[in-house]
């Protein structure tokens, strides 16, 4: 389920529309207090948010709401393309960052990626706890039947970079 949060009607109509049409379920709100009440209730595995909407109108409002869909994949899609706005928003938490007009491509692209991000983030919550519950080793989706644990450093056996290159071998025509 993807949340899509922007106060501007026809994109919200034109991209829950194409969305929709991807195989994906919409739920749709036009300011940031309707994305947090809708996130609670309905915990959706992407966030699509606009960072300027009501009550604030200004980008910083709509990135100090991007914290509060945690664990959520959050994209923001805004008409505000400004690098340093990016790097705000994916400092604070934010999963990629798309300038509007929003190229449906691309946000196919992104938008595979972040449910995708999801899908393993639960995944591992739930081998997480089957671990902690004792029930023993958790399936994967692929067959495995643990997860290996980090092995201890292997030795290097790279030579020191101050030491001679190896001779080439000497080729010898043989005359044949």
């Amino acid at each position: 389920m993807i949340l899509l949060a922007d106060d501007e009607p026809a994109f919200q109509r034109l991209t829950a529309g194409w969305l929709r049409a991807q195989g994906h379920e919409v739920i749709t709100v036009g300011d940031g207090d309707g994305a947090r009440d809708a996130f609670s209730r309905h915990r959706p595995d992407v966030v699509l948010l606009d960072l300027a909407m009501p009550p604030h109108l200004d980008p910083q409002g709509g990135i100090a709401l991007i914290p509060a869909f945690a664990p959520a994949p959050v994209v923001v899609m805004t008409g505000h393309a400004d690098q340093a706005l990016a790097m705000q928003a994916i400092e604070a938490g934010a999963w990629d960052f798309l300038a509007k007009p929003v190229d449906p491509d691309l946000l196919k692209v992104v938008v595979a990626r972040a449910v995708e991000r999801a899908r393993l983030a639960q995944e591992i919550a739930t081998l997480r706890a089957r671990g902690e519950a004792g029930e023993g080793p958790a399936r994967l989706g692929g067959g495995a039947t643990r997860i290996a644990a980090p092995s201890a450093p292997t030795p290097t056996t790279a030579p020191p970079a101050d030491a001679p290159a190896p001779a080439l071998p000497t080729l010898v025509p043989t005359g044949k």
